[in-house]
């Protein structure tokens, strides 16, 4: 048996130990500790967490890495940021860096990654200093040529996707500066040296300080325009290559009060598991495993502590599943609904690939609009106002700014309502720049000064017109009129009866 007080994951050996006896035991090695010490994963986690953390950053400074403009964007941003869309943005990246990993070793070749494992340990919340959420994820590193767009904001500014690569970007400093103001970060890329780097510090910024303070206590100061992080010697402690662990301390208020209060946390889990779920799939299908546990010590109820975000409902609405859509949806009247694949392309940009269904749903009524996934990650939730994407020259399209189905030719007061169309679109791009998501956390339909917006709503007017009409005449038992300017040059009106 271990006692408590003989837990040390900062000593080498002693965790050599532990896990050499583990492995002889057939155990992971947490598993292991929790029979020898008869402790939850949570609680052990938690330890670990502390005692890590606790290390500090080395006394020497290595390499810098950085760029420089004011913060007070940043801190605007990250206070107006949920911390679920914080979260979302972190597990966004791990997961799009481990796709990455899995494509790079199957063109240069040697061995596939071993399977994902992302662990976020909540632990003691309530000291406002040391308090800690740590993220530890194996998904590939960063390398270092991403680590100026991971630490600095780039030209395009908050409100896009910022790098073509699309990890590590503006949403990363958005989400890290949403969680906490003291945030340490430990990252080994294959082939390079580890770097070990923090962004603030146990202390508050200093109000006073020059807005070229060099002081890493000053880096989240609202006037501090210097970015640069420089990597501490030597590391306190290794990692493996291809791993990433991040400390966040100082945590902001919501972010606290969203890890301890235990409605507002399982929403927020049940809002990942949407937004990830047919990315996760994709993973999985590829042959790969994944594993995303929280471990929240600040939950009351112990069925909370240790949740699993990878767990999912045969036929989920949020799978991603065309072909699982499709047996879902009622048959057209117009053509049977059918799966359509588009390429848009434009000279100077990236090509974004279309995936689309619509059709009048059979079942579940209520949930109609439209979803719609960026590289499978779900970025609109039974999104309906069509008002912001149907529209060309300020001209909404007709017949689509209510998903309630009222068009121009009934009145919305006369109570015949359709409700019942859904649209499934997934955009696919190696430059997720041109996928029309707002920036800089991924998240809501944004059509402002995106590279293919007319050519979207176009595409879109055209297609769901048709299915909005089929709709309300399955709802009503007759006939229907459709009427989209967006179909024709000067307004052209089709109708069937």
């Amino acid at each position: 048996m271990i006692k408590k007080d003989e837990l040390d994951f900062t000593n080498k050996e002693w965790l050599k130990e532990q896990q050499e006896a583990a492995d002889s035991s057939g155990k992971e090695l947490f598993d292991y500790l929790k029979e020898e010490t008869s402790e939850s994963v949570t609680y052990l986690k938690s330890v670990e967490v502390k005692q890590k953390s606790s290390l500090g950053l080395g006394a020497e400074d290595g390499e810098e890495f950085g760029g420089g403009t004011p913060k007070q964007s940043l801190l605007d941003r990250a206070k107006g940021t949920k911390t679920h869309e914080a979260l979302s943005e972190a597990l966004d990246n791990i997961l799009q860096n481990y796709i990455i990993s899995i494509e790079r070793a199957e063109k240069e070749g040697g061995g596939e990654p071993s399977a994902l494992k992302v662990e976020i340990t909540i632990d003691e919340l309530g000291d406002p200093i040391n308090g800690c959420i740590c993220i530890t994820e194996n998904s590939g590193g960063i390398a270092e040529e991403k680590l100026y767009s991971f630490i600095t904001l780039g030209a395009s500014g908050w409100d896009e996707t910022e790098n073509a690569v699309g990890t590590w970007g503006s949403g990363s400093k958005v989400a890290l500066a949403c969680l906490g103001r003291w945030n340490q970060v430990h990252t080994h890329y294959p082939g390079e040296t580890q770097k070990d780097f923090a962004m603030g510090a146990e202390e508050d910024y200093d109000a006073e300080a020059a807005s070229d303070s060099q002081e890493v206590k000053n880096y989240y100061a609202p006037n501090n325009a210097y970015w640069r992080v420089k990597d501490k010697n030597p590391s306190p402690f290794d990692i493996p290559e291809g791993t990433t662990q991040i400390f966040i301390r100082r945590v902001t208020p919501w972010t606290k009060k969203f890890f301890e209060k235990e409605p507002e946390y399982l929403e927020g889990i049940e809002e990942l598991r949407k937004i990830f779920e047919a990315k996760i799939r994709k993973i999985n299908n590829l042959g790969f495993e994944t594993s995303i546990v929280l471990y929240n010590n600040m939950m009351d109820n112990h069925d909370y502590e240790e949740i699993e975000l990878t767990k999912f409902e045969d036929s989920s609405v949020y799978s991603g599943n065309f072909e699982q859509y499709l047996e879902e949806l009622a048959i057209g009247i117009y053509h049977p609904s059918s799966i359509l694949h588009l390429r848009l392309k434009k000279e100077g940009s990236a090509d974004l690939k279309m995936k689309i269904l619509t059709g009048p749903a059979k079942h579940k009524k209520d949930k109609k609009g439209f979803l719609m996934w960026g590289n499978d990650r779900l970025f609109t939730d039974w999104f309906g106002d069509m008002s912001s994407i149907t529209k060309t020259g300020g001209s909404a399209a007709w017949g689509l700014g209510d998903m309630q189905g009222n068009y121009s030719d009934h009145s919305p007061s006369s109570g015949a309502t359709s409700g019942s169309w859904r649209c499934y679109v997934k955009f696919e791009s190696n430059d997720p720049r041109v996928i029309p998501w707002n920036g800089p956390i991924k998240w809501g339909y944004h059509n402002a000064n995106q590279t293919y917006s007319t050519q979207i709503e176009m595409v879109l007017a055209r297609i769901v017109t048709t299915y909005c009409a089929q709709s309300r005449a399955l709802a009503n038992h007759s006939g229907f009129h459709i009427q989209n300017e967006m179909l024709g040059e000067g307004g052209k009106e089709v109708e069937e009866e």
